[in-house]
Protein backbone atom coordinates (compact mmCIF):
# COMPACT_ATOMS: atom_id res chain seq x y z
CA UNK A 1 0.00 0.00 0.00
CA UNK A 2 2.81 2.37 0.87
CA UNK A 3 4.56 1.60 -2.43
CA UNK A 4 1.44 2.31 -4.49
CA UNK A 5 0.74 5.57 -2.66
CA UNK A 6 4.39 6.54 -3.05
CA UNK A 7 4.28 5.86 -6.79
CA UNK A 8 1.14 7.96 -7.11
CA UNK A 9 2.77 10.81 -5.22
CA UNK A 10 5.90 10.52 -7.35
CA UNK A 11 3.89 10.91 -10.55
CA UNK A 12 2.97 14.50 -9.70
CA UNK A 13 6.58 15.51 -9.04
CA UNK A 14 8.35 13.34 -11.60
CA UNK A 15 9.68 16.37 -13.49
CA UNK A 16 11.02 18.21 -10.47
CA UNK A 17 14.42 16.51 -10.67
CA UNK A 18 14.51 15.20 -7.12
CA UNK A 19 16.63 12.30 -6.01
CA UNK A 20 16.36 10.84 -2.53
CA UNK A 21 19.23 12.69 -0.82
CA UNK A 22 18.35 16.12 -2.21
CA UNK A 23 14.66 15.56 -1.45
CA UNK A 24 15.29 14.56 2.17
CA UNK A 25 17.69 17.48 2.61
CA UNK A 26 15.72 20.33 1.07
CA UNK A 27 12.10 19.46 0.21
CA UNK A 28 9.39 21.29 2.11
CA UNK A 29 7.19 19.75 3.33
CA UNK A 30 8.86 16.37 3.56
CA UNK A 31 6.58 13.56 2.38
CA UNK A 32 7.73 10.10 3.58
CA UNK A 33 5.63 8.35 0.90
CA UNK A 34 7.25 10.32 -1.90
CA UNK A 35 10.66 9.63 -0.32
CA UNK A 36 9.83 5.90 -0.49
CA UNK A 37 8.97 6.20 -4.17
CA UNK A 38 12.33 7.87 -4.82
CA UNK A 39 14.06 5.05 -2.96
CA UNK A 40 12.17 2.51 -5.11
CA UNK A 41 13.66 4.09 -8.24
CA UNK A 42 17.09 2.97 -7.07
CA UNK A 43 20.45 4.70 -7.05
CA UNK A 44 20.77 7.51 -9.63
CA UNK A 45 24.57 7.68 -9.24
CA UNK A 46 26.82 5.14 -10.90
CA UNK A 47 29.86 6.21 -8.87
CA UNK A 48 28.48 4.96 -5.52
CA UNK A 49 26.77 1.76 -4.45
CA UNK A 50 23.13 1.60 -3.40
CA UNK A 51 24.19 0.92 0.20
CA UNK A 52 26.40 3.99 0.24
CA UNK A 53 23.66 6.10 -1.36
CA UNK A 54 21.20 4.99 1.33
CA UNK A 55 23.79 5.99 3.92
CA UNK A 56 23.87 9.50 2.43
CA UNK A 57 20.07 9.65 2.63
CA UNK A 58 20.07 8.41 6.24
CA UNK A 59 22.60 11.07 7.24
CA UNK A 60 20.43 13.73 5.57
CA UNK A 61 17.31 12.50 7.37
CA UNK A 62 19.08 12.49 10.75
CA UNK A 63 20.45 15.98 10.18
CA UNK A 64 17.05 17.29 9.15
CA UNK A 65 15.32 15.72 12.15
CA UNK A 66 17.92 17.26 14.46
CA UNK A 67 17.25 20.73 13.08
CA UNK A 68 13.46 20.33 13.31
CA UNK A 69 13.03 19.25 16.93
CA UNK A 70 11.10 22.45 17.61
CA UNK A 71 8.64 21.55 14.82
CA UNK A 72 6.99 18.27 15.97
CA UNK A 73 5.09 17.51 12.74
CA UNK A 74 8.15 18.01 10.54
CA UNK A 75 10.34 16.10 13.01
CA UNK A 76 7.94 13.14 12.81
CA UNK A 77 8.17 13.21 9.00
CA UNK A 78 11.98 13.05 9.18
CA UNK A 79 11.67 10.27 11.76
CA UNK A 80 9.44 8.25 9.40
CA UNK A 81 11.98 8.63 6.60
CA UNK A 82 14.73 7.49 8.98
CA UNK A 83 12.73 4.43 10.01
CA UNK A 84 11.94 3.66 6.36
CA UNK A 85 15.61 3.76 5.40
CA UNK A 86 16.61 1.56 8.34
CA UNK A 87 13.84 -0.93 7.49
CA UNK A 88 14.98 -1.15 3.86
CA UNK A 89 18.60 -1.90 4.65
CA UNK A 90 20.42 1.34 5.47
CA UNK A 91 23.39 0.67 7.75
CA UNK A 92 22.80 2.27 11.21
CA UNK A 93 26.51 1.97 12.06
CA UNK A 94 27.58 3.84 8.95
CA UNK A 95 29.53 7.07 8.87
CA UNK A 96 29.27 10.50 7.29
CA UNK A 97 31.77 13.10 6.12
CA UNK A 98 32.33 16.24 8.17
CA UNK A 99 32.83 19.51 6.30
CA UNK A 100 33.44 20.17 2.62
CA UNK A 101 36.85 18.50 2.51
CA UNK A 102 35.50 15.20 3.78
CA UNK A 103 38.72 14.34 5.60
CA UNK A 104 37.03 13.45 8.88
CA UNK A 105 34.33 10.78 9.06
CA UNK A 106 32.10 10.25 12.08
CA UNK A 107 29.51 7.61 13.05
CA UNK A 108 25.93 8.44 12.07
CA UNK A 109 25.04 8.23 15.75
CA UNK A 110 26.88 11.48 16.34
CA UNK A 111 24.35 13.46 14.27
CA UNK A 112 21.48 13.09 16.80
CA UNK A 113 24.02 13.18 19.66
CA UNK A 114 25.20 16.59 18.49
CA UNK A 115 21.62 17.87 18.18
CA UNK A 116 20.62 16.44 21.58
CA UNK A 117 17.91 14.26 19.99
CA UNK A 118 17.55 11.32 22.39
CA UNK A 119 14.60 9.90 20.43
CA UNK A 120 16.64 9.39 17.27
CA UNK A 121 19.57 7.99 19.26
CA UNK A 122 17.20 5.36 20.65
CA UNK A 123 15.92 4.56 17.12
CA UNK A 124 19.45 3.98 15.82
CA UNK A 125 20.44 1.88 18.82
CA UNK A 126 17.29 -0.24 18.37
CA UNK A 127 18.43 -0.83 14.78
CA UNK A 128 21.73 -2.18 16.22
CA UNK A 129 23.93 0.85 15.68
CA UNK A 130 27.36 0.51 17.30
CA UNK A 131 27.24 2.64 20.45
CA UNK A 132 31.04 2.38 20.76
CA UNK A 133 31.73 3.37 17.14
CA UNK A 134 34.71 5.63 16.45
CA UNK A 135 35.35 8.50 14.09
CA UNK A 136 38.23 8.54 11.63
CA UNK A 137 40.56 9.99 14.28
CA UNK A 138 39.88 7.04 16.59
CA UNK A 139 37.72 8.87 19.14
CA UNK A 140 34.63 6.91 20.28
CA UNK A 141 31.15 8.40 20.02
CA UNK A 142 30.80 7.90 23.78
CA UNK A 143 33.64 10.37 24.37
CA UNK A 144 31.79 12.99 22.30
CA UNK A 145 28.68 12.31 24.38
CA UNK A 146 30.73 12.62 27.59
CA UNK A 147 31.85 16.12 26.63
CA UNK A 148 28.24 17.11 26.01
CA UNK A 149 27.36 15.93 29.53
CA UNK A 150 30.19 17.95 31.06
CA UNK A 151 28.96 20.99 29.12
CA UNK A 152 25.43 20.47 30.51
CA UNK A 153 23.95 20.12 27.01
CA UNK A 154 20.21 19.59 26.62
CA UNK A 155 19.40 15.87 26.76
CA UNK A 156 23.12 15.07 27.03
CA UNK A 157 22.89 12.85 30.11
CA UNK A 158 19.98 10.83 28.71
CA UNK A 159 21.87 10.29 25.45
CA UNK A 160 25.05 9.30 27.30
CA UNK A 161 23.09 6.75 29.34
CA UNK A 162 21.57 5.30 26.16
CA UNK A 163 24.96 4.93 24.50
CA UNK A 164 26.52 3.49 27.65
CA UNK A 165 23.75 0.90 27.94
CA UNK A 166 24.13 0.02 24.25
CA UNK A 167 27.89 -0.43 24.57
CA UNK A 168 27.42 -2.53 27.72
CA UNK A 169 24.95 -4.84 25.97
CA UNK A 170 27.34 -5.31 23.06
CA UNK A 171 30.28 -5.86 25.42
CA UNK A 172 32.31 -3.20 23.63
CA UNK A 173 33.06 -0.37 26.03
CA UNK A 174 35.98 1.74 24.73
CA UNK A 175 38.98 2.09 27.03
CA UNK A 176 39.32 5.73 25.98
CA UNK A 177 36.03 6.50 27.74
CA UNK A 178 37.29 5.07 31.04
CA UNK A 179 40.50 7.09 30.74
CA UNK A 180 38.66 10.34 30.06
CA UNK A 181 36.18 9.85 32.91
CA UNK A 182 39.01 9.09 35.34
CA UNK A 183 40.95 12.12 34.11
CA UNK A 184 37.97 14.45 34.56
CA UNK A 185 37.34 13.07 38.05
CA UNK A 186 40.96 13.57 39.12
CA UNK A 187 40.95 17.05 37.64
CA UNK A 188 37.74 18.04 39.42
CA UNK A 189 39.06 16.82 42.78
CA UNK A 190 42.38 18.62 42.27
CA UNK A 191 40.53 21.83 41.48
CA UNK A 192 38.33 21.39 44.56
CA UNK A 193 41.41 20.93 46.73
CA UNK A 194 43.02 24.09 45.39
CA UNK A 195 39.78 25.97 45.89
CA UNK A 196 39.53 24.82 49.48
CA UNK A 197 43.17 25.82 50.08
CA UNK A 198 42.43 29.29 48.77
CA UNK A 199 39.33 29.55 50.97
CA UNK A 200 41.21 28.37 54.06
CA UNK A 201 44.00 30.88 53.36
CA UNK A 202 41.41 33.61 52.91
CA UNK A 203 39.73 32.66 56.20
CA UNK A 204 43.09 32.75 57.97
CA UNK A 205 43.84 36.24 56.68
CA UNK A 206 40.36 37.59 57.38
CA UNK A 207 40.92 38.42 61.08
CA UNK A 208 43.97 40.48 60.13
CA UNK A 209 42.00 42.70 57.82
CA UNK A 210 39.99 45.56 59.15
CA UNK A 211 36.22 45.61 59.11
CA UNK A 212 36.23 48.28 56.42
CA UNK A 213 38.29 46.13 54.05
CA UNK A 214 36.04 43.11 54.64
CA UNK A 215 32.96 45.20 53.93
CA UNK A 216 34.53 46.49 50.72
CA UNK A 217 35.18 42.92 49.55
CA UNK A 218 31.59 41.89 50.29
CA UNK A 219 30.22 44.85 48.36
CA UNK A 220 32.40 43.99 45.36
CA UNK A 221 30.98 40.47 45.29
CA UNK A 222 27.31 41.39 45.50
CA UNK A 223 26.81 42.28 41.80
CA UNK A 224 28.37 38.98 40.72
CA UNK A 225 26.02 37.04 42.96
CA UNK A 226 22.98 38.86 41.60
CA UNK A 227 23.94 38.23 37.97
CA UNK A 228 24.24 34.48 38.58
CA UNK A 229 20.94 34.21 40.37
CA UNK A 230 19.94 33.44 43.95
CA UNK A 231 20.92 29.77 43.72
CA UNK A 232 24.63 30.49 43.22
CA UNK A 233 26.31 32.27 46.11
CA UNK A 234 29.96 31.72 45.21
CA UNK A 235 32.21 33.62 42.84
CA UNK A 236 33.87 30.62 41.20
CA UNK A 237 30.83 29.76 39.06
CA UNK A 238 27.96 27.38 38.55
CA UNK A 239 30.06 24.30 37.75
CA UNK A 240 31.92 24.25 41.07
CA UNK A 241 29.13 25.55 43.28
CA UNK A 242 28.86 23.24 46.32
CA UNK A 243 30.98 20.56 44.67
CA UNK A 244 28.60 20.08 41.74
CA UNK A 245 31.40 19.26 39.29
CA UNK A 246 33.00 16.67 41.57
CA UNK A 247 29.68 14.92 42.16
CA UNK A 248 28.85 14.78 38.46
CA UNK A 249 32.28 13.38 37.54
CA UNK A 250 31.99 10.82 40.33
CA UNK A 251 28.58 9.64 39.12
CA UNK A 252 29.91 9.30 35.58
CA UNK A 253 32.90 7.35 36.87
CA UNK A 254 30.70 4.94 38.84
CA UNK A 255 28.31 4.40 35.90
CA UNK A 256 31.16 3.69 33.48
CA UNK A 257 32.86 1.26 35.85
CA UNK A 258 29.59 -0.56 36.41
CA UNK A 259 29.11 -0.79 32.64
CA UNK A 260 32.61 -2.27 32.31
CA UNK A 261 31.60 -4.90 34.85
CA UNK A 262 28.43 -5.62 32.83
CA UNK A 263 26.07 -4.12 35.40
CA UNK A 264 23.41 -1.42 34.91
CA UNK A 265 24.00 2.12 36.21
CA UNK A 266 23.48 2.70 39.93
CA UNK A 267 20.68 4.78 41.37
CA UNK A 268 21.97 8.06 42.77
CA UNK A 269 20.29 9.38 45.88
CA UNK A 270 20.98 12.62 47.73
CA UNK A 271 20.47 13.25 51.43
CA UNK A 272 21.04 16.60 53.11
CA UNK A 273 22.62 16.71 56.55
CA UNK A 274 22.82 20.34 57.55
CA UNK A 275 24.81 22.14 54.87
CA UNK A 276 26.55 19.02 53.59
CA UNK A 277 25.33 16.92 50.68
CA UNK A 278 25.98 13.18 50.78
CA UNK A 279 25.50 11.18 47.60
CA UNK A 280 24.91 7.44 47.80
CA UNK A 281 25.28 5.10 44.87
CA UNK A 282 23.28 1.89 44.82
CA UNK A 283 25.58 -1.08 44.27
CA UNK A 284 23.63 -4.33 44.29
CA UNK A 285 21.48 -4.41 47.40
CA UNK A 286 23.78 -2.13 49.40
CA UNK A 287 24.07 1.64 49.40
CA UNK A 288 27.68 2.79 49.59
CA UNK A 289 28.65 6.39 50.23
CA UNK A 290 32.19 6.77 48.82
CA UNK A 291 34.43 8.65 51.25
CA UNK A 292 37.47 9.17 49.05
CA UNK A 293 35.33 10.81 46.36
CA UNK A 294 32.70 12.41 48.56
CA UNK A 295 31.01 15.78 48.50
CA UNK A 296 33.23 18.85 48.61
CA UNK A 297 30.96 21.11 50.59
CA UNK A 298 31.20 20.75 54.34
CA UNK A 299 34.44 18.75 54.20
CA UNK A 300 37.94 19.68 55.21
CA UNK A 301 40.90 19.69 52.87
CA UNK A 302 42.40 16.62 54.52
CA UNK A 303 39.24 14.60 53.74
CA UNK A 304 39.68 15.31 50.03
Amino acid sequence: ALASRGAAAAAGLADEGWHLVSYVSYAEPLDPEFAFSLLARGNPHSSVSLQEFMGFALAAALERAGRLQHRPARWRAALRVTQMLLATGAEPSGSYKVGNLGIVRRPLLLIPVTHGDAGLVAVLLKARADAAGMDSSGEPALCHALRNVLCAGEGAREIFDLLLAGAREMGNLPEALRSQVQSHLRGSISYARRKMEDEEDAQGEAPQRGEAEAKEVEESLEPVQEERGPDVDEVHGWWWHRGRGVRLCRRLFVDVERAVAGRPPGLVRSARAGAAVVDEVEIGAEAVAPTALGSVEGRSLSEL
